[in-house]
């Protein structure tokens, strides 16, 4: 009878968990790789490098990127990546001493790495906001300099996105 009982209770207990309809609606998605996200047409972004330029060897290996909505309407951006640095791209090489311009066939790219499936978040940006969002680069690890010298660089960010495109201006930092 015991024993009756025990498996009815299971069996109510499963049925019931089977019946229960999932509430959640959270935005965190991970979307399919061949999803087409639509190009947002009316959006206009303002990508730029801001703060220190000059870093410190062995201390700073980091540039802070901004992306702002310098529009008047604001921007849902739906392919935005839940980690943030996987929204963008930096290119970079070496400035050689006396050149002036940055050689357009020597850019080379630090790319997202992602191992799975990344997490999405859609970004609202409303008239005049902006992004920080801080950039490693790995290209500045174990880099010496010479004491009262310096090594330079030239740099540019662009959005990974398909869906929204923003490039920034050629900068240039100094690894003391």
């Amino acid at each position: 009878m015991l024993r009756g009982i025990f498996i009815f209770s299971v069996f109510c207990t499963l049925l019931l968990c089977g019946c229960v309809k999932s509430t959640y609606t959270g935005s965190i998605t991970r979307f399919p790789e061949y999803t087409k996200f639509d190009v947002i047409p009316d959006a206009k972004l303002k990508l730029e490098a801001v703060g220190r330029r000059e870093l410190i060897s062995g201390v700073d290996d980091s540039i802070t990127l901004r992306l702002s909505n310098i529009g008047n309407n604001a921007v849902r951006i739906e392919e935005w990546y839940m980690k943030e640095v996987d929204n963008f791209i930096v290119y970079y090489q070496p400035w050689k001493p006396g050149t002036k311009e940055p050689d357009p066939l020597a850019w080379q790219a630090i790319m997202p790495v992602t191992l799975e499936r990344p997490k999405r978040y859609p970004l609202d940006m409303s008239p005049g906001v902006s992004v920080l969002v801080r950039f490693g680069l790995p290209f500045l690890d174990g880099l010496k300099v010479t004491p009262g010298k310096e090594r330079r660089f030239f740099l540019k960010a662009a959005l990974s996105l398909r869906s929204v495109k923003a490039e920034s201006k050629i900068f240039a930092i100094s690894l003391l």
